[in-house]
C-alpha cells in the first residue's frame, strides 16, 4: 500500500494517523486548530518541573449533554493551549507514554475567556516511580 512513496511521506501519514485515532475514550474529541486564540491553557511537566512535550490534555465539559471534549499535544515547552466552545466547568487529564495520566476536575471558564486557574501545571509522575541509572 505504501509502494512508491517516500519514506518521509509514510512517517508523516503514520504521525497524522496516531494523532488522530488517539485512545479510545477521546473518539469524540475535537483536537485544537492552529491560529485560534486560546481561552484555557494548560503546562504538563514531570516531577523535576521540566516540561514534557507531546503530552496529551484532554478537556471535557462537566454536565453537557453531549459532554463537549477538545483534546491538544503539548508543545516543546509542555504547553497546550485549547479553546473550549461554551464556557462552565470543565475536567481535565493529562497523559504520557511512561507516566500515570492525572486529572484535575472542575476548572472554570469564563464566557470572557478566563479560567479559575490562571497559571495551571499539571505534573505527571513515572508510571514504574523512580528511574533509576
Amino acid at each position: 500500500m505504501f509502494y512508491g512513496l517516500k519514506i518521509g511521506k509514510m512517517i508523516t501519514w503514520l504521525a497524522v494517523v496516531v494523532l488522530s485515532i488517539g485512545p479510545a475514550s477521546a473518539t469524540h474529541c475535537a483536537s485544537i486548530q492552529a491560529g485560534v486564540t486560546p481561552t484555557l491553557v494548560v503546562q504538563v511537566v514531570d516531577d523535576s518541573w521540566l516540561p514534557l512535550p507531546g503530552a496529551v490534555v484532554r478537556a471535557r465539559l462537566r454536565g453537557g449533554s453531549r459532554g463537549e471534549c477538545m483534546t491538544g499535544v503539548a508543545n516543546m515547552d509542555g504547553v497546550v493551549p485549547l479553546r473550549p466552545s461554551s464556557p462552565g466547568l470543565y475536567d481535565l487529564e493529562a497523559s504520557m507514554l511512561g507516566f500515570k495520566p492525572k486529572r484535575v476536575r472542575r476548572i472554570r471558564v469564563g464566557a470572557d475567556g478566563s479560567q479559575s486557574i490562571p497559571h495551571l501545571q499539571i505534573k505527571l509522575k513515572l508510571a514504574g516511580g523512580e528511574m533509576v541509572d
